[in-house]
């Protein structure tokens, strides 16, 4: 009787891992999707608003740091999607594809943060966390614009 209960257990719990491990691979999943959404939202309004600010300027210039923090607050639920995804996850060690042009930083610091999330008691982003996430991303952003206005003709 005891081994009946003992291997009822046992494929109990090889049960609820492959459950457990199919609702993490969906978190990842759902992290790089968030990621790419962030890029192609980012790629679409980057362009609208240069276009908008070269035929409106007077003299033609671009206002870089006006387009970034415009670009950050357009892109903040996003952002948030993100840090609530990453929050879920509870890996020492994580992988996620990179599949990004232009935040393939922002790939690697969700990774780093996650990994570092789970030595937390709290198993939560630390606010300090969700502040470096924050800059990764402003980073990234900040970059692209210069790159995309060094490149304008």
């Amino acid at each position: 009787m005891g081994l009946y209960i003992g291997l009822g257990l046992l494929i109990a719990f090889v049960i609820l891992g492959i459950l457990g491990n199919n609702i993490d691979k969906k978190e990842i999943q759902e992290i790089l999707t968030d990621i790419q959404k962030l890029e192609a939202l980012y790629t679409d309004f980057v362009e609208q608003k240069i276009s908008h600010h070269i035929i409106n300027s007077s003299n033609g210039e671009i206002d870089v740091p006006t387009i970034h923090k415009e670009i950050l607050i357009y892109l903040k639920p996003h952002i948030d999607s993100i840090i609530n995804h990453m929050n879920r996850l509870n890996f020492s060690s994580v992988n996620i594809p990179n599949k990004s042009l232009r935040f393939n930083n922002v790939t690697s610091t969700a990774e780093l943060l996650i990994i570092n999330k789970a030595k937390n008691e709290d198993k939560q982003l630390s606010a300090k966390q969700i502040e470096i996430f924050i800059k990764s991303v402003s980073d990234t952003v900040y970059s692209d614009l210069q790159e995309r206005i060094l490149r304008l003709p």
